[in-house]
Parts: C-alpha cells; structure tokens; sequence
C-alpha cells in the first residue's frame, strides 16, 4: 500500500539519510561529429548515464564507477578500456 511504502522511504532516510545521485552529460567527437552519450532503458526512454551514490562516496568517483560499470564492463576482448 502507499501507507506502507511511505513508511519504508521514511525509515529508509531515517537510516541513511537523503539519497545522492550523479549524472553526466557526455560528448563525443565521431567523425568530426560531437554526439551527446544516452542509455536507452527501453525501445522509447533513454537516460544520461550516472546513478546512486553509495555511502561516503565522493562525486567525482561515484560518476567514475558508474561509467566503467555501464560503458565498460569486464572485457577479455584485448580491446583498449575507455579513459574517463
């Protein structure tokens, strides 16, 4: 119910506070063409990339974390890793 979902968000920022997020607008330049990087989530929505921070985390290194986990994911390819 909305009562008990409210309770839960209550108890949840009680414990842990007010939840921090980060988000990135990024450019790429591909054929002399800046293109702004979207996750698209389904056929119709898209999103910047970014997230939830976990507790204690900095800005910088919780953006970090969260690009290499969605444009990199563990690779035995030999191809070279992205620098952000």
């Amino acid at each position: 119910s909305i009562a008990a979902k409210l309770l839960r968000m209550k108890a949840a920022y009680e414990k842990r506070g007010k939840r921090t997020s980060v988000g990135a607008i990024c450019m790429v330049n591909q054929h002399h063409t800046p293109h702004v990087l979207l996750l698209q989530i389904t056929p119709t929505s898209y999103k910047l990339p970014g997230g939830r921070l976990r507790a204690g985390e900095g800005d910088e290194d919780g953006l970090l974390r969260k690009l290499r986990n969605k444009l990199q994911p563990e690779r035995d390819d030999g191809l070279a890793e992205y620098e952000f």
